[in-house]
């Protein structure tokens, strides 16, 4: 019986669904009506909506810097290169509290907050021969929080809680880059190199739970280190005057430490927004006023970056898929300042895709389809 009911429904959902089916969409108006449509007259019932509007605020960002450096020739190969970065950063910023349509938006104007950061840099370069130099760097660097996320807001919607946070701390970074570089005899170089980094209060959105309720907020969510290797190429190839070919790699290995996220502060997670593998290459042609570039980029999948990307539990946390875009461009030179140019982007209608937990679960798949530009343009 059970087996005679799926073969029943199997048999409905075939004739019912048939290839040659036509579904009548009915009548569109025409794009001459829908421009001619007037919003701001009386025929319209206008309603603000007050969970919008509490989306936007005021932000005063203000950064004054001052630099020192110096440049040392240590003998005649060797040449040292230092200083540091003052920076006072203060920010001032007005929001909205919003709890539901019925009540009116209040105004929440944050305590102003301000910090200094002291950058300090070296850079070491040894110049083995005429074309081959080594490169040793230590510099600090910082990341400032994103506009909204210090922003004092808070959004209600049904059982989600929002919140900005005004005591966000910048991200802050120690590294350590080691390179060695060759230039070709012609147009070309050869480059490849390992880097440390040592990040400090790196930034995530914090969901909690309580009962049905959950509370999305950013937070300096701990430290971490990323360590890896960087390869370049660029040169001419010979058997082709003008085309030229471009490579580059980067292997990045990531951990987290002193994880802030209650719950998952033992798991093994990498930085949020840093892939393990990144390629890219392109290869162009010019010749006369003609110039033409195929490129290709690909990334490995990797912890989303924002907001709820880091679950209270493994299989919550979001990733960005691995992906592989195809773009091309290219241009024709009408004259010493006019250029008829034209890009095709995403050539294989790659998809922006989402997983959570593990990718065969799909949070999220979108299609953009291929882009094409046409164009003139002057340069004077």
């Amino acid at each position: 019986m059970l087996a005679q009911a799926f073969s029943n429904l199997e048999d409905m959902t075939k004739e019912n669904f048939l290839p040659d089916d036509k579904y009548e969409a009915g009548t569109f108006v025409s794009n001459e009506f829908l421009g001619s449509i007037d919003l701001d007259s009386d025929d319209f019932e206008k309603t603000a909506v007050l969970e919008e509007l509490a989306g936007n605020f005021d932000a005063k960002e203000q950064v004054k810097a001052a630099y020192l450096m110096g440049t040392w020739e240590l003998t005649d190969r060797t040449t040292l290169l230092g200083g540091a970065r003052l920076e006072h950063t203060s920010n001032e910023y007005e929001a909205y509290r919003f709890v539901d349509e019925e009540t009116p938006l209040e105004k929440v104007t944050g305590e102003d907050a301000s910090y200094t950061n002291v950058l300090p840099y070296v850079h070491l370069r040894y110049r083995l021969n005429d074309l081959t130099n080594v490169k040793l760097a230590y510099t600090h660097s910082l990341a400032r929080p994103n506009y909204f996320d210090l922003a004092p807001y808070t959004i209600i919607d049904e059982d989600e809680y929002y919140f900005g946070n005004p005591d966000l701390e910048p991200t802050l970074s120690k590294n350590v880059d080691l390179m060695i570089e060759h230039y070709l005899s012609d147009v070309g170089i050869l480059s490849a190199g390992v880097f440390y980094k040592s990040i400090s209060d790196f930034i995530v959105t914090r969901v909690t739970e309580d009962g049905s309720n959950e509370y999305y907020m950013p937070v300096n969510a701990g430290d971490g280190t990323l360590t890896g290797i960087e390869t370049a190429a660029q040169f001419q190839l010979p058997f082709i005057p003008g085309l030229g070919l471009y490579l580059n790699y980067t292997y990045t290995h990531s951990e987290i430490d002193n994880f802030s996220i209650e719950g998952r502060e033992g798991d093994d997670l990498p930085l949020p927004g840093s892939p393990e593998h990144t390629a890219n290459a392109s290869i162009a042609y010019e010749k006369g006023p003609f110039n033409i570039r195929l490129s290709a980029n690909y990334h490995s999948d990797f912890i989303d970056s924002e907001e709820g990307a880091i679950g209270e539990e493994e299989w919550e946390d979001r990733y960005y898929d691995e992906a592989f875009h195809l773009d091309l461009n290219g241009g024709y030179r009408l004259s010493d300042i006019v250029q008829l140019y034209v890009e095709v982007s995403n050539l294989t209608n790659e998809p922006m895709r989402f997983y959570q937990g593990s990718e065969e679960y799909v949070a999220q798949d979108e299609y953009y389809d291929r882009k094409f530009l046409v164009g003139i343009k002057a340069d004077w």
